[in-house]
């Protein structure tokens, strides 16, 4: 799907978790090809695979991104490919964030767009209304005194600017005939292509470069791909790709209180879950903590689209902890034990309480996300070795039961006669761990292919080809109530007949 997973190459690739991050870049209509491009060749260098579509009218490119997230190597390597995503989308006139906010996952971004007079000016606005920085620290802007900023002003003075300076509306911009030295992946100055987070940055006290050259997956460096001066300015692209200026000799610096993008991530902090006598998680790699986190947030088990199915769990409670992409967050907290502390923690037990296994998500969530299967293997971990309580033996016996009621005669009657008298029922209920409240529906005598055999409904009963197939699940064994039996017959009276999987006959 378009939000979960990079699409299968066909030759055993592909299939990978693909994340947000950058994924509404917006830049102007007429400069799209030249930006795609100059993207499309850093997603190359990076080795990063990704999938784009979006409102290309518009100039608005969506784009989830296979980074690999998982360890600290990896977040090194992403971040660096979205500083440098991030300079080239300003290089073209464009926004990190053409559709939605920039928020937690691009508030670092903001230093290749706007100048840091700008940048001072937003954590002024936020100081005048959250001077206790109250309100989502760390994102966008960090509350700044006018002392503060006169200060930082007055240091900035005491510099000189490489390039032109800010337009009026606080963007960077270049004077006319001017050619800024570009920016490296942190905001170092550089004197390549702005994309070349490869190149050799500016040394420091010992000599090394600040920025690691980009690593492939098979371990090799990535290329470079810096230009020179002269390979820029005979480019057709409505701009070069020096980026926002820089400041003379040092650092464009991120604004003090603002987290970096790579802060607070919770797949790199996940411990790993090996499948373990459960289920064996063959497409995440045997690790139920992959599984989990193929759910990126993308909430379609959420929204009431004709034609999807919304998690019925959500649909009666409203809760965000009751639908799939609630349950994933929760599990993914536990593999990573910040907020839950663990697979067996009461928070996910909650969480996973109202699930009712209809797999509606196996089928329809973009990343492929099981929480069927989730559940089943997260309870299989927290009671393994242990009691259960008594409501899941009872209805996780209750095919078998059923079973038994249906083929022992006059069994499933008595059964029914009791279950009828109301203090009883709710007594038994309340046995086995039942809401005493909720129905029963009767038990019935014989089984479905009994049933239907009696009625010549079966396969065979009629000319070949003109069967017709009926699943039976393994609770429905019993023999059909009133609305199944009119259907069967209704199939029969058509000149079709059932080809039963019951395979209890």
């Amino acid at each position: 799907g378009l939000g979960g997973r990079t699409p299968p190459d066909g030759a055993g690739g592909g299939d990978q978790q693909a994340w947000p991050g950058f994924e509404d870049a917006a830049v102007p209509p007429d400069n799209l090809g030249a930006y795609l491009r100059d993207f499309t060749a850093l997603m190359e260098e990076f080795d990063i695979d990704g999938l784009l579509y979006g409102h290309f009218g518009d100039g608005c490119v969506h784009v989830r991104l296979a980074m690999p997230l998982e360890t600290p190597e990896g977040v090194t390597h992403s971040r660096a490919f979205l500083q440098s995503a991030a300079r080239i989308c300003a290089a073209h006139g464009g926004s990190v964030s053409g559709e939605h906010g920039d928020g937690r996952a691009r508030g670092e971004l903001l230093r290749f767009m706007y100048s840091p007079e700008m940048l001072d000016l937003f954590a002024r606005v936020k100081h005048v209304f959250d001077p206790g920085n109250l309100l989502n620290p760390g994102v966008l802007a960090a509350p700044m005194d006018e002392a503060d900023a006169t200060s930082r002003a007055r240091a900035r003075l005491g510099g000189s600017r490489v390039g032109g300076g800010a337009g009026s509306n606080g963007r960077y911009g270049e004077a006319p005939g001017s050619n800024p030295a570009p920016l490296g992946g942190d905001g170092s100055a550089r004197g390549s292509d702005a994309r070349a987070v490869g190149a050799a940055g500016p040394a420091t006290s010992s000599g090394a470069a600040d920025t690691p050259t980009p690593q492939r997956a098979d371990g090799s460096a990535g290329s470079a791909r810096a230009s020179d001066d002269a390979a820029i300015a005979g480019s057709s692209r409505p701009s070069d790709l020096s980026g926002p200026l820089a400041v003379a000799g040092g650092q464009l610096e991120l604004q003090p209180g603002v987290d970096p993008l790579d802060a607070n991530l919770r797949r790199v902090a996940a411990h790993p879950m090996p499948a373990e006598g459960g289920f064996a998680f063959t497409h995440d790699g045997g690790d139920f903590t992959a599984a989990v986190h193929r759910c990126t947030g993308v909430g379609k088990c959420r929204a009431g689209v004709p034609g999807t199915f919304m998690c019925p769990s959500y649909l009666a409670t409203r809760d965000e902890k009751d639908v799939t992409r609630g349950r994933a967050r929760i599990l993914q907290e536990a593999a990573n034990s910040q907020l839950v502390q663990a697979i067996n923690s009461p928070e996910v037990l909650e969480a996973l309480d109202l699930c009712l296994a209809c797999k509606a998500c196996s089928a329809d969530c973009p990343a492929g996300v099981d929480m069927a299967r989730y559940r089943s293997e997260a309870l299989f971990r927290t009671y393994r070795g242990r009691l259960r309580p008594l409501s899941h033996y009872t209805l996780g016996w209750l095919p078998r039961l059923t079973r038994v009621t249906a083929r022992v005669p006059g069994l499933a009657a008595v059964a029914n006669a009791i279950m009828s008298v109301a203090p009883l029922r709710s007594l038994a209920f309340r046995i086995i761990g039942l809401d005493p409240r909720r129905g029963m529906p009767a038990l019935q005598s014989g089984t479905v292919t009994a049933w239907a055999r009696r009625r010549n409904l079966l396969a065979g009963c009629v000319p070949a080809g003109d069967a017709a197939s009926s699943f039976t699940a393994t609770s429905s064994t019993a023999a059909p109530a009133a609305a199944t039996s009119a259907a069967a017959t209704d199939t029969r009276e058509r000149g079709a007949a059932l080809a039963s999987s019951d395979s209890a006959r």
